[in-house]
């Protein structure tokens, strides 16, 4: 069986943050693989971003399904299959025109050796004609660097009012000593509820949900676990926090900061607030 992985190798993640050339598989709508050549490029062992063409089958399957593999075939025999659910990034790649490119994000789920003992597979590489590639190198190499550098979008949602729940967790003993750890405050007692009402935001949701985040094990049986995720809404810093019940709505949010940020931002229900991914804290 082939050795499968959770994240990145170090050899993998080494060529893939210098970017390489990847074969990018989705699933049809008639139930069948489709594949596409594209560029790939990882930012750390749980992240890699790739291309899909304006237009292709790809594009179409990545935006129903929200999740694909990517195949890596490099040199030194590396040969790994790589899958996860990912999310736009941003419409179009600027440095791919007139090709018309999108660019995506995979969060890593299953990283898979597909390597043969005692055979070597050729990398995959473009060897461009003569009359262009010059030409065609340089955009090789503009792409990568655009999809490294890019910055990831924000999480938006409209205000919605919760039931209550999000106040009763922040309340209970051991759940607001690990929410005051991480957020390096007392949380403020109860839940900034958001509705994700955007396809391409919920799309990148449920890729952002897919991490790991920091788990606040629950310190009784009377109340379930929760990931925490460190994100900032305007200049303040938070935690959306999920709780992991069976059922939980997908396309919620609910956001634990150390104030409350109804007032603190001045919201009302219906209104529109973008949440940016910070670093894990």
């Amino acid at each position: 069986m082939a050795p499968v992985c959770a994240e990145l190798p170090e050899a993998l993640l080494a060529v893939l943050r210098e970017g390489h050339p990847a074969l990018l598989l989705t699933a049809g709508a008639d139930g069948f693989p489709a594949s596409a050549f594209t560029w790939a490029a990882a930012l750390d062992p749980l992240t890699v971003r790739f291309g899909a063409d304006h237009g292709s089958s790809a594009l179409a399957n990545l935006q129903r399904q929200a999740r694909a593999s990517l195949q890596i075939l490099a040199e030194e025999g590396l040969l790994f299959l790589v899958k996860g659910p990912a999310g736009p990034v941003r419409p179009s790649i600027e440095s791919a025109h007139p090709q018309g490119m999108a660019l995506w994000e995979m969060v890593v789920v299953e990283v898979r050796d597909q390597s043969w003992p005692g055979v070597r597979v050729r990398p995959l590489a473009y060897d461009w004609a003569p009359p262009q590639r010059e030409r065609m190198l340089a955009l090789e190499r503009a792409v990568i660097a655009e999809m490294r550098a890019a910055p990831s979008p924000p999480l938006s949602g409209v205000v919605v009012t919760g039931v209550g729940s999000g106040a009763r967790f922040t309340q209970l003993a051991w759940a607001r000593d690990r929410l005051s750890a991480l957020l390096g405050a007392d949380p403020w007692p109860g839940t900034l509820n958001l509705r994700v009402d955007e396809p391409t935001v919920l799309a990148r949701w449920r890729a952002q949900r897919a991490r790991p985040g920091t788990l606040l094990r629950a310190a009784d049986p009377a109340s379930c676990d929760a990931r925490a995720y460190a994100v900032r809404v305007g200049d303040v810093r938070a935690l959306i926090v999920v709780p992991e019940v069976p059922g939980y709505p997908e396309d919620q949010i609910e956001l634990v900061a150390a104030r409350h940020l109804r007032s603190e931002l001045g919201l009302s229900d219906g209104d529109r607030v973008d949440v940016q991914r910070a670093e894990r804290p």
